[in-house]
């Protein structure tokens, strides 16, 4: 994990478009790790700290899927939660996600299906109208894009990848293929996360993300993109779009630009899979609420009131 400690503290002592506080608010539950670099049976508990309480945090981006049922809050397994969870009750991918985030230097953790009850209607329409400040606040999102489930592996390593060569040999490898942006049905393969709806929403929500996919490590945040074996590059254009929104309407230019730039965020997204067809407008309640601000009309599931309101209503097939 050194080239992800090398790119966090990189991005938060250099970055001026990235500033955001080092310490938010903490969501109304979190997961307590015990301090970091805590032992690897250190217990876990879910906590509801005190209103105001100021702390780093990390989420998690990942895929719930669709055969497998993962480890969830519920009304009746609440006080369990906040009593102890031991690491060895944890899919893969979390017990994976719960150690990465202590290796890297931090105590608290938010995972949705853990941090929100997932049997209450309040408590999740509730906690979905926080999602934007949830993800924004955090100080970074770890992705697990390459992992279908919870019960895959944070990552995987080739094996072909591990081998050292000796001084008269040269050992080479295929290309990683890379996606900067959302990803359909036919790459869905290799980048499951990538072709989620909910999944979209909380990369351009995240002000910075560590991606863990099969072969590497990628770093992406609003100044660049860093991967293992290409090095730096620009922002994804996505990332890009959303971005440039937001600068165009705090500069006060035209509407048009800004609706331009929103309609290819609902075409990006509107493209990309949702377990429940429900949660169509949930899914991207949190980037409408987050660009509120930049429109002057009211929102309509997908659609602002104003100037851009004609060419939003027009469609193709």
């Amino acid at each position: 994990l050194d080239d992800a400690r090398k790119w966090i503290n990189q991005c938060l002592s250099q970055h001026k478009k990235c500033m955001i506080d080092e310490a938010s608010f903490l969501p109304t539950r979190v997961l307590d790790l015990g301090a970091p670099q805590s032992m690897i049976d250190a217990p876990i508990r879910l906590i509801e700290p005190e209103s105001g309480t100021k702390e780093q945090y990390v989420c998690l981006s990942h895929c719930w899927g669709r055969d497998e049922q993962t480890l969830t809050t519920t009304t009746n397994t609440l006080l369990d939660r906040k009593t102890s969870i031991p690491l060895r009750s944890l899919p893969p991918l979390f017990a994976d996600v719960v150690q990465t985030t202590r290796r890297l230097g931090y105590q608290y953790l938010w995972i949705d299906s853990l941090c929100i009850l997932q049997d209450s209607e309040e408590d999740w329409e509730r906690e979905a109208h926080r999602m934007a400040t949830v993800y924004s606040k955090a100080i970074f999102t770890l992705a697990a894009v390459s992992a279908a489930s919870s019960q895959e592996r944070l990552s995987h390593q080739d094996e072909d990848d591990e081998r050292h060569g000796s001084y008269n040999k040269v050992y080479v490898r295929e290309v990683i293929p890379h996606v900067s942006g959302p990803t359909y049905n036919h790459q869905a393969k290799d980048w499951p996360l990538l072709t989620r709806g909910w999944g979209y929403q909380e990369r351009l929500l995240s002000g910075r993300m560590l991606k863990f996919s099969k072969r590497e490590l990628l770093w992406e945040c609003s100044e660049h993109k860093i991967c293992q074996c290409t090095g730096t590059q620009p922002p994804s254009l996505y990332k890009l779009w959303y971005n440039d929104a937001k600068i165009n309407a705090v500069t006060g230019n035209d509407a048009t630009t800004v609706g331009v730039q929103w309609r290819q965020m609902v075409i990006e997204y509107t493209a990309l899979d949702l377990t429940q067809n429900s949660d169509r407008i949930p899914a991207f309640s949190g980037i409408a609420r987050q660009m509120s601000r930049f429109f002057t009309g009211q929102y309509l599931d997908g659609l602002w009131e104003g100037p851009t309101l004609i060419q939003d209503l027009l469609w193709m097939r």
